[in-house]
């Protein structure tokens, strides 16, 4: 059973209102982050009458955010899905191509465990706007593009390893609902990336 969006808004409303409530004993510890990623994304097609469906593509994102404490950190996220193509053939469109690239803004609260001084876990919660756009090429009935955006919930949990004070590293999973065409599916991004801290 998928989860309702309306509860995981009230279960990202709680997690920001635990972590702003430690801001106060923890304020000394509040610091700004950026970074960047990149991995690979991979997009839930429906390929059943597909003659070839290649569903992943590399992928990118820039993010910024602030650790509120050592526990709960906010983050701003600008992603880029990459490319992903189907290709097929029917009677009506005769042989066909769809590429769908995928790109979005995000916010998010992170829950944060340390485990020693330098490594942590991480879980995160919150909304991405997407904007997904498809390019079809058919033999019989020529090109077209459709450009859909949808503001869904989005999720992901991770590591991270700090190499000073200033330097560090994470990998993550994350997932974004998408919709398009009134069909939703899930975007899906592993990443590895390099942070700085301000």
């Amino acid at each position: 059973m998928k989860p309702h969006p309306h509860l995981l808004a009230k279960a990202l409303a709680l997690a920001i209102a635990l972590g702003l409530a430690t801001l106060a004993p923890q304020a000394a510890r509040a610091q700004a982050y950026a970074g960047v990623s990149l991995g690979q994304a991979r997009v839930d097609l429906d390929c059943s009458t597909a003659l070839s469906c290649d569903r992943s593509g590399f992928a990118q994102k820039l993010f910024g955010g602030y650790m509120v404490s050592h526990n709960f950190a906010v983050e701003g996220v600008y992603y880029d899905q990459g490319r992903s193509r189907v290709t097929g053939s029917d009677a009506t469109l005769g042989s066909w191509s769809a590429d769908y690239r995928g790109q979005g803004l995000g916010a998010y609260g992170l829950l944060i465990a340390p485990y020693s001084n330098r490594f942590s876990l991480f879980g995160k919660l919150g909304f991405v706007t997407a904007r997904l756009k498809r390019s079809l090429d058919t033999s019989l009935q020529g090109s077209s593009t459709r450009t859909e955006r949808h503001t869904n919930v989005a999720w992901g949990m991770g590591g991270s390893w700090d190499f000073s004070t200033a330097l560090g590293a994470r990998v993550e999973f994350e997932r974004v609902r998408a919709k398009f065409n009134d069909q939703r599916s899930d975007l899906d991004m592993v990443s590895a990336s390099l942070l700085y801290r301000f």
